[in-house]
């Protein structure tokens, strides 16, 4: 593959960081490590962020589109050291609730999966089955995010925000 060929698949637009274009590429063509696809997904962030600044919405949302693709790539290799996948998933998790008005199917399973595993992991810890809980509800399976929000006021019911969603997922 020669070079002109390189940069016409890849070609930069104007705002795009001038490193996008090389990340993409070793992505795409070698297999990206998911320090990589962060980088890529936190690139897709800034480039949402001045979109939305101009006034450019609906690019905006394709880059956050463009995103959670990235962050969802970069699942495979997050380190399994506790704290620090409890922080990713934790970090990731909020991300998807907050876009869950734009977040496709793709998505939502994503997000099934990586709550799933971090409420596997961190039985015992309340946010891990709100969040859990969050996701069953956006997929539809009201009465299992019930469960889990229930789950979740158990464990730490000195948090109003578990019981207002529980309210909310009942229906109250």
């Amino acid at each position: 593959m020669n070079g002109s060929v390189l940069f016409t698949i890849y070609e930069r637009p104007r705002d795009y960081p001038k490193h996008y274009v090389i990340r993409r590429w070793e992505a795409d063509v070698f297999g990206a490590r998911p320090t990589q696809w962060m980088r890529l997904a936190n690139t897709h962030a800034y480039l949402a962020n001045q979109s939305a600044g101009k006034g450019q919405f609906a690019d905006a949302k394709d880059h956050r589109a463009t995103r959670r693709t990235f962050i969802a790539r970069a699942w495979r290799g997050v380190p399994q050291e506790p704290e620090t996948f409890r922080d990713w998933c934790f970090t990731n998790s909020e991300l998807f609730w907050n876009e869950r008005d734009e977040l496709t199917q793709g998505d939502k399973e994503f997000a099934m999966t990586m709550t799933g595993k971090l409420v596997g992991v961190f039985d015992k810890d309340a946010f891990a089955h709100d969040l859990h809980a969050r996701f069953y509800f956006v997929t539809g399976q009201r009465s299992l995010a019930v469960d889990e929000a229930l789950k979740a006021v158990e464990l730490d019911p000195s948090v109003p925000e578990y019981k207002a969603r529980l309210k909310q997922f009942r229906g109250d």
